[in-house]
């Protein structure tokens, strides 16, 4: 357990005062504890934004860039996207189960070694950064201010599943009060579960009608954590109420097998007349600081993380959401929200119909079918440069380049773009020269062949020129353009739509402009278009089908496709960029 801050400790300053090291580190602790005693009692413990966790392959995984505040006021900022190796994290190697937590925790890197009188070599600076590790999965230990509100209460745990009993400290005498059931899964996939449950409290009953306690239900229970909340009515309320539980009033069964209530629960909770939520502050304004202050050293939980074992083998299987994945609010970003909701009145606003228009009269000739037109087209400028060396005769060729309307058969063109004045002209205009452009006196001397060559599979192409003068420039421009009629279109989907599952490929290594392309991978059904874009800023360029281009700068970046028409499915790749590729990451 980490030290609190307070009492907080300042210099005092005077004349002739003598500084120590002593002082200055007093100096900087004093504004370091303050601002992480604000922070910890305006956001809480956990994350604000980012650091969302991926899984790349069966040994390595991938942590977003985000910002989080640990139990002692302090700030970990993630800046880059972080790639870890499982089997080198802390705590890997005392895991005893297949199931463990990923954690956050803060840790100070010095740097700016420098040389002392008595030949001691010491660090003067340090630098703010983190650390991640594995823990066992196991329920988080709540705060003061939660012990101090609730009974919290585990009814069952396996490896998959987690059921803990949530009541308050308080119930009330006039209203209704919940107790909240918390499952937590330790998968990425849905479970269906069974659950009675049927405490017995005293001078409480079910329902307003004065029904016991019981509800009955199947459901699916979603990754990560899932309330459900049980409804109690006070009928006959004195000033305490007697709360039991055993194994006749709870049956939970998982995937149809039984699963036994951990231990039964017995307690005696106090009944206000009045407004219960001021005998729940009390509960805490009751407390010291140094009772509500207790940090927790192990650092913030992640996400959840799934192994498999045989024997001396361990791999990475799968990433999943934990009970403690809730975002701590930051007051800034929550003003903003409030104001963007100021938007979406709570009225419903119903539009008067408009009156009926009267139907048109059948036209007396039906029209001619039109005629076959492009259903999607694409141009771009390509420019060859011709240097100093260039001569007639000379074959140049651009590198391969994408259209941008994807695989398959598309019809290309392009033609010479010149600048210059032309005839009856006095000011700079372009033309396109197509086909022999010496037919044209005021060509400018840019005669040349020109050719073409498209790879349907890749959605790419490539252009070639031969020059068929000598040249009185340094570079050519080439404008192409690049159509699809609406036989060669892809078609619609006819049948079931499918899921997207996975980027292909979803992890790979390039060199720094070097282009590939990617595709969605779905299941369950036919594939569906895909927009395509890149997450990170300067990490490179994407068309709308797919075809990456690297930066210049080396790095790991991160592309995301989402089906058209419904954002919400998406799938992400990972491309790690850097000068010499050793086959992979």
């Amino acid at each position: 357990m980490s030290e609190a801050p307070f009492p907080f400790h300042k210099n005092r300053y005077f004349p002739k005062k003598r500084l120590r090291a002593a002082d200055f580190e007093r100096e900087q602790a004093f504004f370091d504890r303050k601002l992480n005693f604000l922070s910890h009692w305006l956001f809480g413990r956990g994350k604000a934004f980012g650091l969302g966790v991926r899984c790349i392959d069966s040994d390595s995984l991938l942590v977003e860039p985000g910002f989080a505040v640990d139990a002692l006021g302090r700030w970990l900022v993630v800046d880059e996207p972080a790639v870890c190796h499982v089997r080198t994290l802390d705590g890997f190697s005392q895991l005893s189960g297949e199931t463990a937590v990923l954690r956050i925790a803060y840790r100070e890197e010095e740097f700016d070694p420098m040389m002392l009188d008595t030949g001691e070599e010491r660090c003067s600076a340090a630098r703010e950064r983190f650390v991640f590790s594995l823990a066992e999965w196991q329920a988080e230990v709540p705060c003061e201010a939660d012990a101090a509100l609730f009974f919290d209460r585990l009814l069952f745990e396996d490896q998959e599943l987690r059921v803990t009993q949530r009541l308050p400290r308080v119930l009330s005498a006039g209203r209704q009060t919940d107790i909240l059931l918390i499952f937590e899964i330790s998968a990425a996939a849905p479970m269906d579960a069974g659950l009675t449950y049927a405490p017995h409290i005293s001078g409480f009953a079910g329902s307003s009608d004065g029904a016991p306690v019981h509800m009955q239900q199947q459901f699916q229970i979603a990754p990560g954590e899932t309330v459900v909340h049980v409804p109690l009515f006070p009928i006959s309320a004195g000033q305490a109420a007697l709360f039991s539980l055993d194994n006749n009033g709870f049956r939970l069964e998982k995937r149809g097998v039984p699963c036994a209530l951990w231990e039964n629960v017995r307690l005696e909770v106090p009944v206000v007349r009045g407004e219960p939520a001021q005998a729940l502050a009390e509960q805490i304004t009751g407390l010291s600081p140094q009772e509500l202050w207790v940090p927790d050293a192990d650092g913030i939980p992640l996400a959840g993380v799934r192994f498999i074992k045989s024997g001396e083998q361990c791999l990475l299987e799968e990433i999943f959401p934990i009970g403690g994945d809730a975002r701590i609010p930051l007051p800034y970003l929550q003003e903003h929200l409030r104001g963007c909701l100021a938007c979406f009145p709570e009225t419903e606003i119903h539009p008067q119909p408009l009156p009926p228009v009267p139907p048109s009269p059948p036209a007396p000739v039906p029209p001619a079918p039109e005629p076959r037109r492009p259903a999607c087209s694409a141009t771009g400028v390509a420019q060859l440069n011709l240097g100093l060396h260039a001569r007639k005769g000379d074959v140049l060729r651009t590198g391969e380049i994408a259209h941008g309307l994807g695989p398959g058969t598309v019809f290309l063109d392009f033609g010479l773009e010149d600048v210059q004045p032309g005839p009856g002209y006095s000011e700079r205009r372009t033309s396109l020269f197509f086909g022999d452009a010496s037919l044209f006196e005021d060509a400018g001397n840019v005669c040349c062949d020109c050719a073409a060559r498209v790879f349907p599979e890749k959605g790419t192409f490539e252009l070639a020129v031969r020059l068929c003068g000598e040249p009185q420039r340094s570079m050519l421009r080439l404008r192409w353009f690049a159509w699809r009629t609406e036989e060669e279109a892809p078609p619609a989907p006819s049948g079931k739509v499918g899921r997207l599952v996975r980027l292909n490929p979803d992890v790979v290594t390039i060199r720094p402009g070097e282009t590939i392309g990617f595709s969605a991978v779905f299941e369950g059904g036919e594939s569906v278009p895909c927009k395509f874009s890149v997450i990170d800023r300067n990490g490179g360029s994407i068309t709308r089908d797919g075809i990456y281009t690297a930066p210049d700068q080396t790095g790991l970046y991160q592309v995301q496709a989402q089906v058209c028409g419904a954002p919400e499915q998406s799938a992400h790749a990972f491309v790690l960029v850097k000068e010499a590729v050793n086959g992979g990451i």
